[in-house]
């Protein structure tokens, strides 16, 4: 379905490879501001970088590389992107990082009822210190809890301010996120690419 008109938002796709396989993950974000004909998406681009991927670096296997962004902006009903590079590696190294398709889910949560209404973020190149018995370590669900605190956080770059959403391609419609909640028990990403 096609994007609903009339509603201003952003696409962070954020890319990731480890063991030879790249996966992504997602995040929304839509803004009732203004664009100033000077905004730059390619600075925004890097602000979002840092504010939403920086946190995950953090708390990534070491053998994890960080690939950079694309930025994908919707104003009105006219679509731009940028990409971001770089290869910036996790930081946590106690041992081989999990399989790809082992993936910790954090849940974007809204107000509005059913599956419409929330989706989920999967996040591979978890540090097997993180996972005993397909659930999250104590140490684990902290960091990772960290990591969905940043991503509730809303974030101004450039004079704008821009909220965490949560878009159904079901019903082409975005909801305001009112929170991402870890799940403790970790889930099976079927597809290296994230799709919402």
């Amino acid at each position: 379905m096609p994007y609903p008109a009339g509603v201003n938002f952003s696409r962070l796709e954020m890319f990731f490879e480890g063991k030879g396989k790249v996966f992504s993950s997602i995040l929304w974000h839509t803004t009732l501001a203004a664009f100033p004909g000077t905004w730059d998406i390619a600075a925004a681009g890097v602000a979002f970088s840092t504010a939403y991927a920086n946190p995950l670096i953090a708390v990534l296997s070491s053998q994890i590389d960080y690939l950079g962004c694309n930025f994908l902006v919707h104003n009105a009903g006219v679509a731009r992107s940028s990409d971001h590079y770089e290869s910036t590696p996790g930081s946590v190294a106690t041992g081989d990082a999990l399989p790809d398709d082992v993936a910790a889910v954090v849940s974007r949560l809204t107000t509005t009822a059913g599956k419409s209404g929330r989706g989920r973020v999967y996040v591979s190149g978890l540090d097997p210190s993180y996972v005993s018995e397909n659930r999250l370590s104590s140490g684990g669900l902290t960091n990772l809890t960290a990591v969905a605190t940043a991503w509730k956080a809303a974030i101004t770059d450039q004079s704008m301010l821009w909220s965490p959403a949560n878009y159904s391609r079901k019903t082409s419609a975005f909801h305001a996120a009112t929170n991402f909640v870890v799940d403790p028990v970790t889930g099976t990403r079927r597809d290296r690419r994230t799709r919402r």
